[in-house]
């Protein structure tokens, strides 16, 4: 299993589309950090909170020489608290990082750290067969309407894409 590194927008994202059930069963080792956790709302965190519970998520507290060393790390200027702190993590562990941020995207290239955003989950779920293609058109045309973030390009590809297989 592939140990991977989670952003609350990629939690956000798909308690949206109340996918969380179907993202778990995905073969990855999901990681992410309290500071993450903090950003999601109530009910997401506790959602979280109870796949933490069954093992299915690990939520690290990073101590104060975790912290100390994170400063050490050269970060550009424009990431937070809650992203240095996943990327502390993913670059300590060498793991994968699902995040729909720039900004992480481009450190984590720099540091030749895998990274993958929601559209990449969208096709792990549909590959694995736990989505079929008429419902990952549906949550993807969903998640066009409230992500305004996402590349538009890309989406439409793999609409089209999944159109043609259906």
């Amino acid at each position: 299993m592939t140990i991977t590194i989670t952003d609350a927008n990629i939690f956000i994202d798909l308690a949206e589309l109340e996918l969380f059930p179907l993202f778990f069963q995905l073969n990855l080792t999901l990681h992410t950090t309290k500071e993450v956790l903090l950003e999601c709302d109530p009910t997401h965190q506790q959602a979280l909170k109870e796949y933490a519970a069954k093992k299915l998520l690990t939520i690290h507290i990073l101590s104060e020489e975790q912290l100390e060393k994170l400063e050490h790390l050269k970060f550009k200027k424009g990431l937070s608290a809650q992203d240095k702190s996943i990327l502390y993590l993913a670059y300590e562990q060498q793991a994968m990082v699902l995040t729909g941020d720039n900004l992480i995207r481009k450190w984590c290239k720099q540091q030749n750290l895998e990274v993958h955003g929601i559209l990449w989950i969208l096709e792990e779920l549909v590959q694995y067969k736990l989505l079929e293609f008429g419902e990952a058109i549906t949550h993807l045309t969903n998640l066009m309407q409230i992500n305004q973030w996402l590349p538009q390009d890309a989406c439409q590809k793999l609409l089209v894409n999944w159109q043609s297989k259906r």
